[in-house]
């Protein structure tokens, strides 16, 4: 009966003890977790899981995971789910003496990449704001706007490597879309200063015409000296040279004195010389009465 009661005993004793290794690597494990060097920490909790499997052990793992995960959508520019993952261990109960260590690394990482968020977000909108200046050809406020968000602080993050990339390619596109626009209106000052230069060219043709038609047409006036000249009338204030009607494309001109037969009362009449016609095109004179 002793015999039995000392083998239970023992085999109680060994039921409840704790695996050397087990307790080695939870160890290694906490350490590793408080250094943040959460894959690790993994490695140690689940060799120490495969010695003996606890609550503790699970809990550990869990919580390294998450972390993990976390640092890991950290360094691959994944705020959202690095935050996400580390607010979920806000969320795990009775951490005991692990939930100072957890709940620090957590904050940290929550810290972290709410910062890089925003800094993110305000690159975003740098960009679309960028955007929006060059549709608006305001070329070198857009230029100004992207070499200010590459020039952020964190531009040595390797998560932002791409955005960088992507903002030198925009500031070249500032400045190429500024030399194409400056082209473009300078072609168009060309074309339309050329046009000008063709229309006051035309004007001026059109007004040199028009005079040039305005000298040939032939005025009543005109006519009349024409008369006077085939007549080769001197200057004599009783023979009058004046239009009388068109016919057709012809002047007709008469020729008249005025005699006097009283030189008391100035009496007298007027006595034709003839009706002379006058072509307007040609300006040949001609005797309208033998025409």
């Amino acid at each position: 009966m002793k015999k039995i009661l000392v083998l239970i005993c023992a085999l109680l004793f060994l039921g409840g003890c704790t695996p050397k290794e087990y307790l080695r690597q939870l160890e290694n494990g906490e350490e590793e977790l408080k250094k943040g060097n959460y894959e690790e920490s993994i490695k140690s909790f689940e060799k120490a899981k495969d010695e003996k499997e606890t609550n503790t052990v699970n809990k550990l793992l869990n919580i390294s995971n998450l972390l993990n995960e976390s640092k890991t959508a950290l360094k691959n520019g994944e705020f959202e789910i690095s935050i996400y993952n580390a607010k979920k261990i806000k969320g795990i109960k009775n951490m005991g003496k692990y939930e100072e260590i957890a709940t620090k690394n957590a904050d940290q990482l929550i810290q972290e990449s709410n910062k890089l968020l925003t800094i993110k977000k305000e690159i975003e909108s740098s960009i679309q704001k960028g955007k929006t200046l060059l549709e608006q050809n305001k070329f070198d406020e857009a230029y100004n706007t992207f070499k200010q968000a590459k020039n952020n602080e964190l531009k040595e993050k390797i998560f932002f490597i791409d955005v960088q990339s992507s903002l030198t390619e925009l500031m070249q596109q500032s400045i190429e879309a500024k030399k194409t626009y400056n082209e473009k209106i300078e072609a168009e000052k060309e074309l339309a200063e050329a046009k000008k230069k063709e229309e006051a060219k035309k004007r001026a043709a059109e007004e040199k015409k028009k005079q040039e038609e305005a000298d040939k047409t032939l005025t009543h006036k005109q006519a009349e000296d024409l008369v006077r000249q085939y007549l080769d009338i001197k200057p004599n204030p009783n023979v009058f040279v004046e239009y009388d009607h068109d016919e057709g494309n012809n002047f007709i001109i008469h020729v008249y004195e005025v005699v006097v037969d009283d030189p008391n009362t100035m009496e007298g009449h007027t006595a034709t010389w003839g009706w002379y016609g006058v072509n307007k095109n040609s300006r040949i004179v001609y005797d309208a009465f033998n025409y």
